[in-house]
C-alpha cells in the first residue's frame, strides 16, 4: 500500500486533486458504459424465444400466448412460481417490480387475512 493514498484530498494541491478527480471520472465512465452494455445484452437475451419445448408448454398451459413466450416471460413465470411456493424474497421482488413500496406494505397489519392464510399454509416462520 502506498502512503500517498492516505493523504486526504483537502490536504493535496489543486493539481493533485484535479488529477485524482479526473481519474475517478474516467473510471466512472468506463463502469457506466460497461453496465449499459451488460444491460443491453441482457435485454437482447431476455427477448429471445423460449427454446425448451417443455418450458414453452408450461407457459402456454399457464395462459401465455405462444408468441409472447420469450425468456423474460419464462423468468417471470419462475419468479411467480417461487412466490407461490412460499419464497418471501420472491414475493418482495415481485412487489418491487410492480411498484408496491415497503411503506404501503408496512401499513398493512401483520394479522391481515392473507398473511394469516399464508402462515397457516407455509408455517409461522415463513413470513
Amino acid at each position: 500500500m502506498n502512503a500517498d493514498n492516505l493523504i486526504p484530498l483537502d490536504r493535496r494541491t489543486k493539481d493533485e486533486q484535479r488529477k485524482i478527480q479526473s481519474m475517478g471520472g474516467v473510471a466512472s465512465g468506463i463502469a457506466r458504459r460497461r453496465r449499459k452494455a451488460l444491460s443491453e445484452a441482457l435485454g437482447v437475451y431476455l427477448s429471445l424465444p423460449v427454446q425448451d419445448k417443455r418450458a414453452l408448454g408450461r407457459l402456454v398451459k399457464a395462459g401465455v400466448d405462444a408468441e409472447d413466450a420469450d425468456t423474460q416471460m419464462l423468468v417471470v413465470a419462475a419468479l411467480v412460481q417461487r412466490a407461490i411456493d412460499g419464497d418471501v424474497r420472491a414475493v418482495r421482488l415481485i412487489f418491487d417490480i410492480v411498484g408496491t413500496s415497503d411503506e404501503k406494505a408496512a401499513d398493512v397489519p401483520a394479522d391481515d387475512p392473507i398473511t394469516e392464510a399464508l402462515k397457516e399454509e407455509f408455517g409461522e416462520d415463513a413470513f
